[in-house]
């Protein structure tokens, strides 16, 4: 699997898909989503706009850019996603993620 690229300084989304044997994931009841690293993690509690999952079928967005806690560089992340029937979240395995530093301008 390719990194997921996200920039440093820059509001650009990464767009995922979510599916289960082929099938996109039903988002409709998911209530939190957290990305987690060895060197930061994002939560939508606590960074709402860095996660969309409002299209509700498999389709995740990603816009980290803007957060000043996502270190750059290359790394596995896992993503948990919770719902009303998965308090505890569901583990949807890890990602190659890569965190590239944008230039200052």
């Amino acid at each position: 699997m390719p990194y997921l690229n996200i920039y440093t300084k820059s509001k650009n989304a990464c767009v995922v898909a979510l599916e289960d044997n082929g099938i996109p994931v039903n988002l409709n009841n998911v209530v939190r989503m957290k990305v987690i690293t060895p060197l930061f993690t994002v939560d939508s509690r606590e960074d709402p706009n860095a996660f969309d999952w409002s299209e509700g079928y498999g389709m995740v967005s990603f816009r980290f850019g803007g957060l000043a806690h996502v270190a750059p560089g290359q790394r596995l992340a896992r993503l948990i996603v919770y719902d009303q029937t998965s308090p505890h979240g569901v583990d949807f395995g890890t990602f190659p993620l890569n965190v590239v530093s944008s230039p200052t301008s």
